[in-house]
């Protein structure tokens, strides 16, 4: 049943009939993928704050690089986005056979695997471990992230293709009308398992999700488990909608306004009403009233 009164009211058949109608993007999303590989104002902020942090030639931290290892570092994102844009050569997802499975490379360094998955952070060897749990005849299609493309080297996607019955396939692919192809999506816990649940498509994410109460979702603490119960949500796998309505309902019932990323990356986050939203849900999570 829909929760709520009136204006308020929240019901979750509506929810995913309008998501799956209207395949909207995360908002995160269309504003990083705006951004510029080489940003002489994102360069110059960062050289100012290495000057004042003394880290010139100092060696790179955790959490920083020096001014040297930036320079490095935006120098070889260039080279490897112009490999992955122009002379790398990708399958065409609409002529492969079978059924048809999809990881979505995450961004590395970065919470969502290295913090999330830290036992399945090796991409490479993941995606290897995934390939040998799957059936022999479903093929495994690989994407890169668009909004950060060039951060991984040019190796790391040729040995990629050497693994057998994987394929590469363009970053700038639409991921919706991949979801219209593939039978499986796999993730350690990017945002294609939880678009994959809003549809129905059977998702494995290897790190427990807010959204693993989709009926769609399943949480698999290594790879291995898929060789049990890939063949199941490979052939026929039918969702449980009443009960992704009664989750999406209960979801948002509990969801509060207000934007959350990374500041550096968009300082609209800092705007003084998305900084009173979040304080608000904080607090709300918190148990406390917010005057």
């Amino acid at each position: 049943m829909p929760i709520g009164n009136g204006a308020d009211r929240i019901d979750g058949r509506s929810l995913l009939d309008a998501f799956a109608r209207r395949r909207p993007t995360p908002y995160y999303f269309d504003r990083l993928n705006r951004q510029r590989i080489i940003h002489p104002g994102k360069i110059a902020r960062a050289a100012v704050r290495r000057l004042r942090l003394r880290k010139i030639v100092s060696g790179d931290s955790l959490t920083h690089y020096d001014v040297r290892g930036r320079i490095k570092l935006t120098a070889r994102r260039a080279v490897n986005s112009f490999y992955m844009r122009r002379l790398c050569r990708y399958d065409d997802a609409d002529k492969i056979t079978g059924k048809l499975a999809f990881y979505p490379l995450h961004v590395q360094p970065e919470n969502s695997i290295d913090v999330l998955g830290p036992y399945v952070n090796d991409q490479l060897k993941l995606i290897k471990d995934i390939r040998r749990a799957l059936p022999f005849d479903t093929t495994l299609v690989v994407k890169e992230h668009p909004n950060f493309l060039g951060m991984k080297s040019i190796g790391f996607f040729r040995e990629l293709k050497r693994i057998p019955n994987v394929s590469l396939i363009r970053h700038d692919v639409s991921a919706f009308d991949l979801y219209r192809k593939v039978d499986l999506v796999l993730t350690v816990s990017g945002t294609a398992a939880y678009e994959a649940g809003l549809l129905g498509i059977p998702a494995v994410t290897f790190s427990p999700m807010y959204f693993g109460g989709l009926s769609s979702v399943f949480y698999f603490s290594h790879p291995s488990q898929l060789k049990e119960h890939a063949p199941r949500l490979l052939n026929g796998f039918k969702r449980d909608f009443e009960a992704d309505c009664r989750f999406m309902e209960s979801l948002v019932g509990y969801s509060r306004e207000g934007y959350w990323t990374d500041p550096l990356f968009d300082r609209s986050v800092l705007d003084p009403d998305n900084i009173d939203k979040l304080a608000t849900a904080f607090a709300a999570l918190l148990g406390h009233d917010r005057r």
